[in-house]
């Protein structure tokens, strides 16, 4: 092999060698926009992890008032049904102490009708 044989040959793979730099130059500038990219949406990721672990805190704390609501609201209604069996309980003792007098009204209704009844006879056996 010659002289410019052999340089042909060495030119040839430095000029191969070259345009594999430029080739993985290219490829390793592509990368780094790649990672770029990615560093990009891995921040714009964090960013809504916090507003979603925000979201989640303000999510428990109306968690926890609908809870402490719902606790108030079940005593309230327990105490409304309290007050209604009281309720309920005097209506019953109110409608058998108005049926009682009712009774005693009739029977003292009656009671005077039969003393008219003997006062008018006493009278009339007098004159």
């Amino acid at each position: 092999m010659s002289e410019q044989e052999f340089q042909n040959i060495v030119l040839k793979q430095l000029s191969d060698l070259t345009q594999g730099m430029h080739r993985l130059e290219t490829d390793v500038s592509g990368l780094k926009t790649d990672v770029s990219g990615l560093k990009t949406n891995v921040t714009e990721l964090k960013t809504n992890v916090i507003e979603l672990k925000q979201d989640v805190s303000g999510l428990k704390a109306d968690i926890s008032a609908l809870k402490e609501d719902s606790q108030e609201l079940k005593r309230r209604i327990s105490s409304i049904e309290e007050q209604t069996g009281g309720l309920l309980e005097w209506r019953y003792l109110v409608d058998k102490t108005l049926n009682e007098i009712k009774e005693e009204r009739i029977s003292f209704f009656e009671l005077l009708g039969e003393h008219d009844i003997q006062i008018r006879s006493l009278r009339r056996k007098k004159a």
